[in-house]
Order: C-alpha cells, then sequence, then structure tokens
C-alpha cells in the first residue's frame, strides 16, 4: 500500500482493495437493486466539503494519543469497523455499543455511498494526504472548467465546480476517465460528434489527449483546442510564480535548488522583513532541529518531539502560503505547479516533514552519529 500511494494514491487502497469499503459498496448497490433506491442521496457539496475533515481529525488524534498510550490509542481506534466486521467472528459477538455503532453505519451506507469512507475512516485520512502528490494523475479537458458531467457522475464528491479532482477524496473509481472517451456522453465529444455527423465528415477515433483525432485533411494543422478558464479564487498572483530549477540544468544546481524548495519555506520576500523577526524565524528552525537530534539520542520523550515537530509544521504552513503560495503536482522532481490551497499546503508540508525526519533518522542512526552524540559528554547538561 505504501509502495502505491505515490503512485496512485489513496484510491488504490480505498477504492479497490479495502474489503469493508466494498461491503459497504455493496451494501448500496444491494438496497438500489431491491428498490430503496428513490431514498439514496448524496450530500451536497457544501455540507460534504466540511464533513470530510472529521475522519482528519480522527486521524490526528489517535496519532497524537499513540505518543501517550498505544493502548488507549488502539480503544480509540474502534471508530474503525474493521475488528467488529472481520476479526472477532462478527459484529454480534461484541458488546451492544459496537453492535448500534456497526448497524448504524451498514444501514447508512444502505442510502448514501461509502457515508465511512468519505467522512471518519482515520486510515483513509492518512493515506489521503500523501495521496495529493501521487504521480499518476487522472485526465482532465480544458472544457472540464464548464462541463460538469463527469462531476455529476462522480460518486466520491472529489471534483469541485472548476473541475478539479481533489485527489484525497478520490477513490479512483475511473468512471470520470470512462466518460472522457465516450462522445455519447462528455459534451466536448457529443458537440463534434454532432458537428461532424451535420457537416458529412468521417467519424475517427478518440486520441489520448480524450479529443477525436483530426481527418487527414486537417492533420497539416491540429485544432486549436480551447483554452483552460482561469479561476479567480485559484489564479495565483504573478508574483507567487515558482523559481525553482528545471531538471534539464546541471544535476548538482538542481539538486540545490531542489534541497532549496524542499527545506527553506522562506522566499524572495524574507530578506525584506525586518532583522529581528529573520532572526527570530531562522532561530525557530534552529530550535526544531536541535530538538529533532535531541529526541534521536533519547533525550527528550517523544511527546516533546511531536509539539516541536507539529509547531515547525503550522509555522512552516502558514510561511509558504505567504512566500510560496504554490505546490507541485505530481511527481516532485518535475516543474508543474499549480496555486496551493490551505489543505494542499498542509498535506504538503505533513508528508514532507514525516520523509525528512525518516530518512534523517535513519542515515544518523545508520552512520553512528546519534550514538555520538548520545554518549558526548559536551552534552550531558542537556540530559
Amino acid at each position: 500500500t505504501i509502495a502505491t500511494l505515490l503512485v496512485w494514491g489513496r484510491g488504490l487502497f480505498c477504492g479497490w482493495l479495502c474489503p469493508y469499503g466494498s461491503m459497504s459498496e455493496l451494501a448500496f448497490r444491494a438496497a438500489g437493486a431491491i428498490g430503496l433506491r428513490r431514498w439514496q442521496f448524496a450530500l451536497p457539496m457544501v455540507w460534504h466539503d466540511r464533513l470530510k475533515w472529521i475522519k482528519y481529525a480522527i486521524f490526528v488524534g489517535l496519532v497524537a494519543v499513540s505518543f501517550y498510550s498505544i493502548g488507549t490509542a488502539e480503544r480509540l481506534a474502534e471508530v474503525e469497523p474493521f475488528k467488529s466486521t472481520f476479526l472477532v467472528g462478527g459484529f454480534w459477538n461484541r458488546a451492544w455499543p459496537f453492535v448500534v455503532y456497526w448497524v448504524l453505519l451498514f444501514v447508512l451506507a444502505m442510502f448514501t455511498e461509502r457515508p465511512f469512507c468519505k467522512y471518519l475512516c482515520p486510515l483513509g485520512a492518512g493515506l489521503a494526504i500523501p495521496s495529493t502528490f501521487r504521480f499518476r494523475a487522472l485526465k482532465r479537458k480544458s472544457e472540464c472548467d464548464w462541463c460538469h458531467a463527469c462531476q455529476r457522475d462522480c460518486t466520491s464528491l472529489a471534483i469541485d465546480d472548476a473541475g478539479r479532482i481533489d485527489q484525497r477524496e478520490c477513490m479512483l473509481c475511473l468512471d470520470c476517465q470512462v466518460l472522457y472517451y465516450d462522445d455519447h456522453v462528455c459534451p466536448p465529444l457529443g458537440q463534434e460528434r454532432i458537428r461532424r455527423t451535420k457537416a458529412g465528415v468521417p467519424m475517427t477515433a478518440i486520441g489520448g489527449d480524450g479529443y477525436f483525432i483530426p481527418i487527414a485533411a486537417a492533420d497539416a494543422k491540429p485544432p486549436v483546442r480551447p483554452q483552460r478558464k482561469a479561476v479567480a479564487s485559484q489564479a495565483a498572483p504573478e508574483r507567487a510564480l515558482p523559481r525553482v530549477a528545471d531538471p534539464a540544468l546541471a544535476l548538482p544546481r538542481w539538486l540545490w535548488e531542489e534541497l532549496k524548495f524542499h527545506l527553506l519555506p522562506w522566499g524572495p520576500g524574507f530578506g525584506r522583513r525586518t532583522g529581528a523577526l529573520r532572526a527570530a524565524e531562522i532561530g525557530l528552525a534552529v530550535v526544531v532541529t536541535v530538538a529533532w537530534l535531541l529526541a534521536g539520542t533519547g533525550r527528550v520523550g517523544p511527546a516533546m518531539v511531536a509539539a516541536w515537530w507539529i509547531g515547525w509544521s503550522v509555522y512552516e504552513v502558514a510561511c509558504r502560503q505567504v512566500y510560496r503560495p504554490w505546490i507541485k503536482d505530481g511527481p516532485w522532481w518535475q516543474r508543474h505547479f499549480r496555486p496551493s490551497t490551505l489543505p494542499d499546503m498542509m498535506a504538503y508540508v505533513a508528508t514532507k516533514n514525516v520523509l525528512i525526519g525518516a530518512i534523517l533518522f535513519t542515515v544518523l542512526h545508520a552512520t553512528g552519529v546519534l550514538r555520538f552524540l548520545a554518549n558526548l559528554p559536551a552534552l550531558r547538561w542537556l540530559h
């Protein structure tokens, strides 16, 4: 699951492998087949956009509690009905609160598709955060800005009014990719099909870009595709355009620019701040780094590490939203950017800092640096 997370996102597990999600979807479809379709519904987007944050709050809460007590965290993790469903021989073998909770979720799943997966699942939330940067993005057309055909059919409610797919909420059902090539459902393709039929122009196959392949007479001059409309809420100001080295540059220069981009949250405007404020912000970075090293040498507890890590991450999110309000879209080594929303930036910072911490700890532990620091007499006053 981890190996495929950054390639296809949470959708591979949540949409195709999770047994509880499969059971919920089966319950929804079975209910529709036995005559309950008239009562089945999907929440309005305004409510979906509010309730989807519940699973992230549950995930963060469980992680925080686990720093103090794994046993308590395991008991609180009963918010997931997996144990009641698969691990104890049936939910009827559990105490009545678990039975009631399980039945409520199952009945609700009969009337709205996969409510637990969308709004409560902490595992889904944990997988969703790095899914923001999955390598394989779903295909979109420029007309997706105004055509809402896929949005209306998206059972995950992962497509917004601007036609953008929220990778964190996408269950990878691929229905939108089927519509992408359907000239009877996709309005741009349907309009072109009707125009060709009336003009007596022969049909051609639909290419990988989702449009009809030009006929031979037009091959010399490719058709002009309509430009993607700018959305006011997502348009980035000119000053916010990224200045990051292109991979085509020399490898050392590219690596240096990439390290600065991912490690330093400050942008060009940082130099215009007062000297005291700049010193305080750099000092915060140094303090966080020292706290992390002390944790690695066993001199401070994991709760303190979590507090420092969260504090720095909150600061970095706020800082980047001011200096660098955009994120890379897709593979981190490519130069594909888009303006970031606050959830985008939070997901980026959280994923990046977890990976940086894990890599640093592994390298410093394997090379013996942490052991050396732990035994260094000059640091005993910190113990």
